[in-house]
């Protein structure tokens, strides 16, 4: 099996400009209806979905965390991610603009504007993010204490004996955010993780899940974004490709 004609050696960005299907576009159909269809509006960078792009970074390509995240001192709400979010596309900083946007938001609007501005800039890495962000329009923002907790995670997915044969390195082929293109389908996905076992002749497609919440609560998400989609999915656009490509 040759990684060149399974895998798609593309960047993730140039993966997601692709016009093919994808998990995300179908199961934001089933849960939004025909509104899905329009043209992605940029995503909001909450701390649960952030934490979630923090973990596979760290897992599967901790060499790009620089690329992807802005470090900073404090935690920040929703709402002022959102804000900032807005401040860095503006191409001027101006204190009137910034209180035209808490408007918009209405961030505190009871509050006089001093007193609004104080709740905006709760740290000192709320100026230099938005910096950042007006160069970079998809950095997320984490603190040194999240990265750690994340660290924490892959940690004991790695050492726990329920886990650990995922990773063994020695016995199979390890090919982390593997991207596979099936023009058949006109479908793509891009797995997490496969592990291949040559003896055997065995591909195992991995996708991490990130919980903040309760394991035992887990079958809730797997309900509510459309989890089981996603494993069909993926294995049938792998073994279409895999038969379409004669590796079988």
């Amino acid at each position: 099996m040759t990684k060149t004609s399974l895998f798609a050696d593309i960047s993730e960005e140039e993966y997601r400009a692709l016009p093919h299907i994808s998990y995300s576009k179908i199961s934001k159909f089933i849960t939004n209806g025909p509104e899905s269809l329009l043209p992605d509006k940029p995503k909001k960078f909450k701390t649960t979905t952030v934490l979630g792009t923090l973990f596979d970074t760290l897992l599967t390509e901790p060499n790009k965390l620089s690329e992807k995240f802005f470090i900073g001192d404090d935690s920040l709400t929703d709402k002022q991610l959102e804000i900032i979010q807005e401040l860095a596309k503006l191409p001027e900083l101006t204190e009137q603009l910034t209180i035209d946007i808490f408007n918009k938001f209405e961030f505190y609007s009871s509050l006089k504007e001093p007193t609004r501005l104080k709740k905006l800039y709760t740290s000192d890495s709320v100026s230099s993010y938005i910096t950042a962000l007006s160069n970079n329009q998809t950095l997320r923002y984490v603190t040194n204490t999240e990265i750690e907790m994340v660290k924490h995670k892959i940690e004991v997915l790695k050492t726990h004996p329920f886990t650990k044969d995922m990773f063994d390195d020695d016995n199979y082929e390890l090919v982390y955010q593997a991207k596979v293109i099936s023009d058949v389908l006109n479908a793509k996905c891009m797995f997490d993780l496969l592990i291949i076992d040559h003896m055997h002749g065995i591909i195992l497609p991995v996708d991490f899940k990130f919980v903040e919440d309760k394991a035992r609560n887990f079958m809730r998400s797997f309900e509510r974004f459309n989890y089981y989609i996603q494993d069909t999915m993926y294995t049938d656009i792998l073994n279409t490709e895999i038969i379409n490509l004669g590796l079988n």
